[in-house]
Order: structure tokens, then C-alpha cells, then sequence
């Protein structure tokens, strides 16, 4: 190009200087911003090198790659840009990106409290109480403690799991019994949920119920998050148990009749017996209390502890009922129950006797994790009893939950929902049980013989009075030592025993 005028040879002419591009004549043009060029004879703005992705320049007319500056943290650029661009919420970046990427929730930028908002920085808002948990090679969860409103920057995939509050310990108001105790809330899960960008969650953390000052302990409250629920664990009644996640355990009678430690895990347990009166275990819910339903998932939702007995002179059982692994309150022995731990779902204790109150329930829990692919390849369990005539489920287990069952004469799988048939001598019986994942059980038992009985209405000759002989079997009905006459079956009550 040339500047000058009236010049009259092609050597006026120089080449176009670095940093710039010359169409000819006498125009001579810096490089945009964002560009630069190191030699001389530029002729267009082609010509001109663009900053490479993930660095930027602002000025004009540059002449070294050096002066295109890489962009910072949670900023990015892409090739000949004049200025770095700031990621947008819920997105970051490394120094040097040529874009964003959505933000992984961390330590950094989950928070929590009332005072928490979306930001640059922020993936998760709660503002409850809630904790990060961080799990390694990109697996995260968050415990949500409190109930509150949740609100993500970007849209997550999560696994979600959920725990009622517990029952509340039950109060005795009988002579020598402890009080009954709560049963834990119950569980519940689901997988591969959409928390959406844009939307505010509210999460409920059930209350635990509370101890028992009369004889009913309180019931749990229910947890409940992105659509699905879970109720809380029954109270203890005076000396019956509550049911729940896992059942409260039953109460003690003086000294020597212990009562039961709570249930974990989705259990139940027993009756306790003693003379007149039958303290009533509590129930579970039959499946696990597992975080996300997993074997490797911590227990929640124990069962409370029934509280000990007390004999007339004072002497107390020698131990203390244990609450249910997961979170279960003690059974009160010279106390009150304990309380169900917080955040838990686990049940309060039952109290000791002399209208002893009952502890309270834990509250309960609602976590969240990345979404994980789980295969369940555990396979649910079932037994059968006979009952009378019948045979029947007595147990159907699973990790996760018993989707269908069904039971036949024959090994060949049937899932038709049958509970029961009626039993005959010589012959097995077989049931079968079906999780989500199709993983299958079997339990089977076999009915020997079955055996008629009669209620024989006798005549006693030396006493001279009439006497009942209950469950004699008509094959060998009483004879004519005990009886000088009788009737061949009082009121006709003929019944079969099958074992």
C-alpha cells in the first residue's frame, strides 16, 4: 500500500505491516479483536489469525499469539472472541474452556439454609437443613434433614429415598408391664427421577411421634418428595407394639418375662405372654429399610424397644430391650423410653412400668443421589405353613419389594395371586414370588397327613358326671376306662389337623 501521493513507481508501494490487512490502494486496516498477524502482507481480514478456542483479545491490530489471554475459571471462549463470556447458572468451566459444562453438585456449591439462592456457583438451593455427601468417583447424595423448598440450576437425574417418621413409645397403664414400643417409619424409593431447572420442590420430613403420657404413643409423619411418600411409623399402645418399617417390640412383664427388643431391617416381632395378658409385637413392612433398597445401604427405621417389667417387690428384668438397629429408642428399664434417633424414622422406646412415658419417634429422611444403574440380583425368599387345612404363605420377603406370587401343586412357576389351598396327605405344595426385576423365589413344604379330631361328650361312672375330652383323634376316641357311654361327637364338631 501506499500513503502518498502522486507517486510514480510501483516501489512506493510497501508491504502491509503485521498486525494489520491492506485491500489495496492506500487502506491499511488493524486486525479485528480477537485476531492478530504476525508477518506482513495481509490482504484481508482472513489473513488476520483468530485467538484459539478458550483465550481471548480485545485490542485491535495485534502481531502476536501472546497477546490472545486465557479465560479464567467458570468462563469460556471460542475461537477469535474479543472477551471471555461468564458460564451461565448452574454451568462452569476449567481456565481455558471453549464452553460449559452443567456443574456437578459439590461441597461448594450445594447450600443450605434459609438464606441460600441459585447463582453462578450454587447447583442446589434448600432452604431447610440438609448435608452433601461426597461418595468418590463422581457419585454424590444429599441428606435432606428438614423440610423445605429445593431448587437445582441445571436439571439432575436422581435416585431418591424417603423415611417417615417414628412411632412414638407406648406408656403402660398395667401393674408390672413396660409400654410397648413404636414401630419406625416406613421406606420408600425411587430411581432415575427428573428435578427440572426451573421449578421449585417442596420436601416434607416427617415428624417422629411423640412419647406416649397416657398410654398411645404418637404417630410418625409422613416424608414425602417429587411425588412419593412415606408414612410414618404406628405409636405403642399402652402394651401392644406399633407397626412400621420395622415393628416396635413388645413389652416386658416383672422380672423375669423380658419383653422384646425393637425389630430392624423390615421385620416384626413376637407376642409376649404372660398369664392374662398378650403384649402384641409390632409388624414391619416385609421389605428392607435399606438406603435406596441396596445391601449396602445403611439400615434406617429400627424399631422401638419394649420396656422392661417390674415384679411386686421392685426387681426390674436385667436388661435393657434394645431398640432396632437403624435408629430405634431403648426400652425404658427404671425410665422412661428413648427417643428414636433423629433423622432415622426409627421408633421411640417403650417406658418402663408405673406409667412410665414412652420415648419419642426419630424424624425421618429424604436423600437424593446421582442417579445410579442398579441391577437387583438378589432373589426374594418365601416360606409356607400348614394352618388347619390349608396351606399357606407364611413369609414373603425381598429386598426391594414382592411385585406378584401364586402358589400350585407343581413346580411350574404361577403368579395368579393365590394365598392359599387347601391341604391334602401326600401331596407338596409350592410357592413362588416375583420382584421388579424379575428375579424369583420358590419355598415349597410337604403335607404328610392329615388327621380328623372330635370334642367327645363322656360319661364318667365313679364321678358321675359328664366330662369333654377335647382334640381326640376319632381313631382313638376315649374308652370305655374313662367313658361308660358318650355320643360319637359332641355337637357334631368334627375337625382335621394336616401336618
Amino acid at each position: 500500500y501506499s500513503t502518498g501521493t502522486g507517486q510514480t513507481a510501483a516501489t512506493t508501494c510497501v508491504a502491509c505491516p503485521a498486525g494489520k490487512y491492506c485491500t489495496g490502494g492506500s487502506n491499511n486496516t488493524a486486525c479485528p479483536a480477537g485476531t492478530y498477524r504476525t508477518g506482513t502482507g495481509g490482504s484481508t481480514a482472513n489473513d488476520c489469525t483468530k485467538c484459539a478456542a478458550g483465550t481471548a483479545s480485545s485490542g485491535t491490530g495485534k502481531t502476536a499469539a501472546s497477546t490472545c489471554v486465557q479465560c479464567g475459571a467458570n468462563q469460556y471462549a471460542t475461537a477469535g472472541s474479543a472477551t471471555c463470556s461468564n458460564c451461565a447458572d448452574g454451568y462452569g468451566s476449567s481456565p481455558g474452556a471453549s464452553e460449559c459444562t452443567p456443574l456437578k453438585p459439590s461441597t461448594s456449591n450445594v447450600c443450605c439454609g434459609s438464606s441460600c439462592s441459585l447463582g453462578t456457583s450454587k447447583v442446589i438451593s434448600y432452604t431447610g437443613t440438609c448435608q452433601f455427601i461426597d461418595d468418590g468417583n463422581d457419585n454424590w447424595r444429599v441428606k435432606f434433614l428438614t423440610s423445605g423448598t429445593l431448587s437445582v440450576a441445571t436439571d439432575l437425574n436422581v435416585d431418591a429415598f424417603l423415611v417417615g417418621g417414628g412411632g412414638g413409645g407406648g406408656r403402660s397403664n398395667l401393674s408390672y408391664w413396660g409400654g410397648a414400643g413404636g414401630g419406625g417409619g416406613y421406606t420408600n424409593f425411587a430411581r432415575n427421577i427428573t428435578i427440572s431447572k426451573g421449578k421449585n420442590y417442596t420436601i416434607t420430613v416427617g415428624a417422629g411421634g411423640a412419647g406416649a403420657t397416657s398410654t398411645q404413643g404418637g404417630t410418625g409423619g409422613a416424608s414425602s418428595a417429587f411425588d412419593i411418600s412415606a408414612e410414618g411409623g404406628i405409636g405403642g399402645n399402652n402394651i401392644t407394639a406399633g407397626n412400621g418399617g420395622s415393628g416396635g417390640g413388645a413389652a416386658g412383664y416383672s422380672y423375669d418375662y423380658g419383653g422384646r427388643a425393637g425389630a430392624s431391617d423390615g421385620g416384626s416381632t413376637s407376642n409376649m405372654t404372660a398369664f392374662s395378658h398378650t403384649s402384641i409385637g409390632g409388624k414391619g413392612q416385609g421389605t428392607t429399610t435399606r438406603e435406596f433398597g441396596e445391601t449396602t445401604g445403611d439400615l434406617y427405621a429400627g424399631g422401638g424397644g419394649g420396656g422392661s417389667g417390674v415384679s411386686y417387690g421392685g426387681a426390674y428384668y436385667s436388661t435393657v430391650l434394645a431398640g432396632g438397629a437403624g435408629g430405634g429408642g431403648n426400652g425404658g428399664r427404671k425410665s422412661v423410653g428413648g427417643n428414636g434417633t433423629a433423622n432415622t424414622g426409627g421408633g421411640g422406646g417403650g417406658g418402663s412400668p408405673h406409667n412410665t412415658n414412652g420415648g419419642a419417634g426419630g424424624s425421618g429422611i429424604v436423600i437424593i443421589r446421582n442417579k445410579i444403574e442398579y441391577k437387583d440380583t438378589e432373589l426374594p425368599t418365601c416360606t409356607l405353613k400348614i394352618d388347619g387345612t390349608t396351606v399357606k404363605f407364611n413369609s414373603k420377603t425381598d429386598n426391594d419389594r414382592i411385585s406378584s406370587f401364586g402358589m400350585s401343586t407343581t413346580n411350574s412357576q404361577v403368579f395368579d395371586g393365590t394365598e392359599s389351598l387347601t391341604a391334602k396327605a401326600g401331596t407338596t405344595y409350592y410357592g413362588f414370588v416375583k420382584d421388579p426385576s424379575n428375579n424369583v423365589g420358590t419355598c415349597s413344604i410337604k403335607v404328610n397327613k392329615c388327621t380328623q379330631y372330635c370334642d367327645y361328650h363322656c360319661y364318667n361312672d365313679l364321678q358321675k358326671t359328664w366330662y369333654t375330652y377335647y382334640g381326640w383323634e376319632t381313631s382313638r376316641s376315649p374308652g370305655s376306662a374313662n367313658c361308660s357311654y358318650r355320643s360319637s361327637c359332641w355337637a357334631g364338631t368334627y375337625y382335621s389337623v394336616c401336618s
